[in-house]
């Protein structure tokens, strides 16, 4: 098992890692297969498995052949993250059943980039201007070392999602104030930054934000 091929680029379509498979048929294989899965490290986060359903599949030798080689390429790789394949090898005899089975991990691609890294810092309410209602003010921090492209925060108010909101870009150590209007606290009320994990980040454990009830929130 290797890294055939590990390349960085600013544009994500040519961004891209190639990974090489190598089988021996023992006594008794009729055909050998082959099965990826990909790991993914964004940040100071651990490696994690990308559901890629092109890969579901085992990849299968023609019958009766003594060596088996597979490269499989894994594109579009995100800026900053760092890329590495399981590999699940199976010999099969002539009726389908397994003989051997083996399980090798790949060395690691690494893309170039700094990250972003998104934070909920404050959350501050007054009352809105229906009666009953409450404006909050929502400010969310990058403290990365990249600019945040289209980043988005979600407001739940008592366990109850109340919005979307965000910004197109939000540059390395800027600031935005997002404004929702929603219902008086009773318990909670918590602020998630990108809540679908579509930015890539330093860091994708500090983006949640609990308050409590913040004052002016609460009913009197």
């Amino acid at each position: 098992m290797r890294l055939a091929g590990c390349h960085t680029s600013e544009d994500a379509e040519a961004r891209y890692a190639d990974f090489a498979g190598r089988m021996r048929a023992v006594p008794g294989t009729a055909r050998m297969e082959m099965r990826f899965t990909v790991l993914q490290k964004l940040g100071a986060g651990g490696f994690a498995r990308v559901d890629i359903p092109q890969l579901r599949a085992w990849r299968e030798s023609r019958p009766g052949v003594r060596a088996f080689n597979y490269t499989q390429r894994v594109s579009r790789l995100r800026e900053g993250g760092r890329y590495r394949v399981v590999v699940r090898f199976r010999w099969l005899d002539a009726s389908g059943r397994a003989l051997a089975e083996a399980k090798r991990r790949s060395p690691v691609c690494s893309q170039a980039g700094a990250l972003p890294n998104l934070e909920i810092v404050a959350i501050v309410a007054r009352p809105g201007e229906l009666r009953g209602s409450v404006a909050y003010s929502v400010t969310l921090r990058n403290s990365g070392r990249a600019a945040a492209r289209r980043p988005r925060v979600e407001l739940i108010v008592d366990g109850a999602e109340l919005d979307e909101r965000g910004v197109d870009l939000l540059p390395p150590g800027a600031s935005a104030v997002l404004a929702f209007t929603g219902p008086s606290c009773r318990r909670v009320v918590v602020a998630a930054a990108d809540p679908d994990r579509a930015v890539a980040e330093a860091d994708e454990l500090d983006n949640r934000f609990a308050n409590g009830c913040p004052a002016g929130s609460s009913r009197p």
